[in-house]
């Protein structure tokens, strides 16, 4: 009776697993069995043959170097300055009666055009009594002239009595003694011409210093009218008519217009280029480079021409620059604009002696003497002499031929021979460059 008691529970825990869970367990033993013998075949397969990675090369821009000859244009700043500043002082003193109306500050005049005009009349009496005193000198001059033309008359009659004296004595028609008066009488003759001769010279002195005395009283009276030999403008100015002036005391600055220059300082890199007339020993002889010169006057730029003429004594102690003078052409050559003003700053611009040489973009040097040139799609370095350089261009001699591709960008890490690839300066729809560094990094211009 005890068996049957311990069977029937070992069959119900038989029952609890579902026929459900026994087949989802043998669906992933076989799809566990499926990948692993997938894996194992795939490992089973060689990996097909790859190409090694090309070289990386960075993209530079490039400009061609070229050719050229040409004059050098040396380029500066300066003030425009008067080579001619008067101060216009009167040489005698009165009230003003006239002013020329472009006697006020700014204002222009022509040459020899009176400035003002002083009171005459004192000058004017002065001239009458020089003249008077002339006349007297004069008559003076003609009573002397008489009375030794009548000394001389009656001098030959004494020597003739004399003759006639001798020739009596020596006839025994007369006795000595009228021999002796005649003579007597002879040289007191004489002593009387030679003193009316003494007072006609001093006659003679009186009269022509009575006539530098109207010549000085003339001069006076033309100081009157106060002028100055060039075409010009007033700096300042301090009379008014009626004013009582004061000789030697200054009224006005003037300065002449058609004596302006430009002072430019140049260092002597730049005065190498410039034809300066006997300033430098290979430039005895020649012409003073020619210039142009730009400024702003009126509120609108404008253009003036000139020429180098001189240099200054000295060189600048503490920039090591020697001023040069640009002589600006007068008012013929200023047209309607007008000459520049005193104290205008002035951009000019100088043709210098002719280049013969290779001119590349600026920024293409490294380290002041070297390039970098494209050749066969390799970046290879050449050895330059820098001639002269300008804000945009350098130029040089030796290295590179014209039409060489010379590097303009910027790259960190450069070898000698390295390949890179290039483009053109400036192409349009091209890549761009970064000229921060050589990484080798770039973006691609769609032209959107």
């Amino acid at each position: 009776m005890s068996e049957p008691l311990e069977i029937a529970p070992i069959v119900a825990r038989r029952r609890l697993i579902p026929r459900g869970a026994k087949q989802a367990v043998i669906v992933i033993v076989v799809l566990g069995a499926g990948v692993g013998g997938a894996v194992g075949l795939a490992s089973l397969r060689k990996p097909p043959a790859s190409d090694p990675p090309a070289p990386w090369a960075p993209l530079v821009e490039t400009a061609p170097a070229r050719s050229i000859d040409a004059p050098v244009s040396v380029a500066g700043h300066g003030t425009v300055r008067a080579r001619t500043v008067v101060r216009v002082i009167p040489r005698v003193s009165g009230p003003v009666l006239e002013m020329h109306p472009g006697l006020v500050r700014g204002g222009h005049f022509g040459a020899g055009e009176p400035l003002f005009r002083i009171d005459d009349e004192d000058a004017a009496r002065a001239v009458r009594d020089a003249r008077a005193k002339a006349d007297d000198a004069e008559a003076v001059l003609a009573l002397a002239d008489a009375r030794v033309e009548e000394a001389r008359a009656r001098l030959e009659d004494a020597v003739r009595e004399v003759a006639r004296q001798r020739e009596l004595v020596a006839d025994e028609l007369a006795d000595r003694r009228a021999l002796e008066q005649a003579e007597l009488a002879e040289l007191l003759v004489r002593r009387q011409l030679d003193g009316l001769i003494a007072q006609r010279r001093s006659a003679d002195v009186g009269r022509r210093a009575a006539a530098i005395g109207i010549e000085r009283a003339e001069a006076e009276r033309r100081r009157t009218v106060v002028s100055v030999p060039f075409a010009g403008r007033v700096l300042e100015e301090d009379l008014d008519v009626g004013q009582y002036l004061q000789a030697g005391a200054p009224v006005a600055t003037v300065y002449g217009t058609d004596s302006l220059e430009v002072l430019v300082p140049f260092g002597d890199a730049d005065l190498g280029w410039i034809s300066v007339p006997g300033g430098r020993a290979r430039g005895d002889g020649e012409a003073g480079s020619p210039a142009r010169i730009v400024g702003r006057q009126g509120g609108v730029e404008r253009t003036w021409t000139g020429q180098v003429v001189r240099l200054e004594a000295e060189v600048d102690a503490r920039s090591q620059m020697t001023g040069t003078v640009i002589d600006v052409a007068g008012d013929a050559a200023a047209g309607d604009d007008g000459p520049p003003r005193p104290g205008l700053f002035v951009r000019v611009e100088i043709e210098g002696r002719r280049l013969d040489g290779l001119a590349v973009p600026r920024r293409a040097v490294r380290d002041g003497r070297r390039l970098w040139v494209i050749t066969d799609g390799k970046l290879r370095f050449r050895e330059v002499e820098i001639v002269r350089a300008d804000r945009e261009l350098a130029y040089v001699r030796g290295g590179v031929a014209a039409g060489d591709q010379v590097v303009v960008s910027q790259l960190e890490a450069v070898t000698d021979g390295m390949a890179v690839r290039v483009v053109p300066a400036g192409a349009r729809g091209g890549p761009r460059v970064s000229s921060a560094s050589g990484d080798g990094e770039s973006e691609e211009d769609d032209g959107r």
